[in-house]
């Protein structure tokens, strides 16, 4: 498997996990569904730039 594919792999993976992550979250519900609290929304967003990180990480390192 040559380093392309692997990437694209890494990126499947983590699209689908980000999805997931977004939907234990609250991302994705229908407007009106919004339990964000100030502290709830600065750690979502802080989660969500660790799990970019990561991948990004991820994808150079591969």
């Amino acid at each position: 498997m040559d380093k392309s594919e692997r990437q694209m792999r890494y990126l499947e993976v983590y699209r689908q996990q980000l999805r997931r992550e977004m939907d234990a979250m609250g991302y994705g519900q229908p407007r009106g569904y919004a339990p964000n609290t100030e502290r709830q929304a600065r750690t979502r967003s802080t989660s969500y730039w660790m799990i970019t990180a990561l991948a990004f990480a991820l994808l150079r390192s591969g």
